[in-house]
């Protein structure tokens, strides 16, 4: 309120980075020292990006934005945990502020823009080395010796977790999240435990959000749903089967719950889209792994708690021929089905 006494901003927060490269005893004194100024005025500019006015003044500039962006990007592979949080929750608080006041071309709609497409490159930029990681079995090390490529992706994900948190997956990480999805999967069977805790998490989150309302007349954005179409795709690659237990417990069930009546009446394409992902998680009923097996029965369950009853009944009749009658009730001339049917059966009916 009143007259401001300036009629301009400057961004002098300095790039919050970590030289990897340093030896002990700067790391030292970086802890000590910058990182908890820079942790302070990381506060007060999460102070301005959440009040509207502010944000209506910030966005007039678009160079401060753009500053603001280079500022923020490298912390989020910070070594030190509460620093790379809050740089990962000033990103997302930034994406947000652009639905404050969404002014085409103004200086936070562009800056935005260019820190979902930077999302998006990060978790390429991810994937194969935590798939690397993921296919020799390495598991978690000491804190301070951890691989910066997993610090990197554990700040990624709390990007994505503080947006989805927020019920925001739809309007401020649109492009970001579905762009994550096989990131988010791989992390989740990473054996760092704080890289897989926070995917986990961040997964299941962002699945379950529901698709954005219309914006304009004669628009439909619902219909696109892309969190379903990135699943897909990632389900049909050539992943790990932790990968796979991952996708069908923590992804794959809260999508449908958050997307099952469009499929269902949206469109034919939508409908078989539907029918595809069914068809996996029946098929996993019948998977060697029992972990997988488990992941599968509760995403089946979901599908079946949603059907007609008619739908409820015809999807029973097919489990039974699956698992075929009882070994002790068998006929000389009953046709015994492969194992993996018979186990996905049983467990279908379980």
């Amino acid at each position: 309120e009143g007259d401001l006494s300036f009629n301009a901003l400057a961004c002098t927060l300095p790039p919050v980075r970590f030289d990897y490269g340093a030896g002990d005893q700067a790391a030292a004194d970086v802890k000590e020292g910058s990182s908890f100024d820079a942790y302070k005025r990381l506060r007060l500019l999460m102070a301005l990006l959440v009040e509207p006015s502010a944000t209506g003044f910030i966005q007039q500039d678009s160079s401060f934005c753009e500053q603001l962006a280079e500022v923020l990007k490298p912390g989020i592979g910070h070594p030190y945990k509460q620093l790379r949080e809050e740089v990962a929750r000033a990103l997302f608080l930034t994406l947000r502020a652009s639905s404050y006041h969404p002014v085409p071309n103004s200086g936070l709609i562009k800056v935005a823009g260019s820190l979902q497409d930077w999302l998006c490159a990060e978790a390429s930029r991810l994937l194969p080395l935590l798939q690397v990681d993921n296919a020799a079995h390495r598991k978690e090390t000491q804190d301070d010796a951890r691989p910066r490529h997993v610090v990197e992706s554990s700040g990624l994900c709390y990007t994505l977790l503080h947006s989805a948190l927020a019920r925001m997956v739809s309007r401020s990480v649109d492009k970001a999240a579905p762009g994550s999805v096989e990131f988010l999967l791989a992390a989740a069977a990473h054996g760092d435990f704080e890289l897989r805790t926070l995917s986990a998490h961040a997964i299941a989150l962002c699945c379950s959000s529901h698709p954005v309302g219309p914006k304009a007349a004669q628009v439909r954005p619902w219909e696109a749903m892309p969190m379903v179409q990135s699943l897909s795709k990632a389900m049909g690659s050539d992943g790990t089967e932790k990968e796979l237990e991952k996708a069908l417990g923590s992804a794959l069930r809260p999508v449908i719950m958050a997307n099952f009546f469009l499929m269902k009446i949206s469109s034919p394409e939508a409908e078989a889209l539907l029918s595809k992902l069914r068809s996996a998680a029946e098929e996993a009923l019948g998977h060697p792994k029992p972990e997988i097996r488990t992941a599968a029965r509760s995403t089946v369950a979901t599908f079946l708690a949603l059907d007609t009853e008619a739908e409820l009944t015809s999807r029973l009749a097919q489990l039974k021929a699956l698992a075929g009658p009882p070994s002790g009730n068998r006929a000389a001339t009953d046709v015994v089905g492969e194992e993996s049917n018979i186990v996905a059966g049983v467990g279908g009916l379980a």
